[in-house]
């Protein structure tokens, strides 16, 4: 079987192309079969080069060159920027569905925080609240440290201490 590593041939015989690409699959010093059979595939776009690409991938099987040919088919930047070839729309479609997972993680992740955020900030206000109703003086240092802790385990505690304690010292006592 012939090494095709010249783009242009590899697009005049797809077929021979791949062939000479699994046939030399376990052949590490021959890069340039998968490369000129990469380009090719690229140039030649649309569903024929969807089935060569996934064609040769799976019967690359558990080689080297199919670590190299994922690498190249993932990377690949197409010579015809919009020009609606398979792999461009691949690399699109795959940064399109990134960013769109990432950003509705982001949201989520976000609104967890916030929420968490929020109920702190309300529980800290009680307890100060709580404070104030029962006349407990309490030093701005004191009420700095209850508004600045968002940990709703403590702010629990200090919720239930809030409804007897007679002053700060009482509020924080052991946390």
């Amino acid at each position: 079987m012939p090494a095709v590593t010249d783009p242009d041939e590899a697009a005049e015989d797809l077929a021979l192309a791949v062939f000479s690409a699994l046939a030399h699959a376990k052949d590490p010093g021959l890069p340039a079969i998968p490369d000129a059979l990469a380009e090719a595939v690229a140039d030649t776009g649309g569903e024929t080069a969807k089935r060569w690409a996934e064609f040769t991938e799976v019967g690359l099987g558990d080689t080297p060159a199919r670590a190299l040919w994922r690498r190249l088919m993932a990377t690949y930047t197409p010579r015809f920027p919009g020009s609606g070839t398979i792999i461009e729309e691949a690399i699109n479609e795959g940064l399109a569905k990134g960013l769109a997972e990432a950003r509705a993680e982001g949201r989520a992740k976000g609104r967890v925080e916030g929420r968490a955020e929020g109920r702190a900030k309300a529980r800290a206000e009680d307890i100060l609240r709580i404070l104030d109703v029962r006349g407990v003086e309490i030093s701005e240092a004191d009420r700095d440290r209850v508004m600045c802790c968002e940990d709703l385990d403590t702010l629990g505690i200090w919720f239930d201490r809030a409804l007897s304690a007679t002053s700060g010292e009482e509020l924080f006592a052991g946390t």
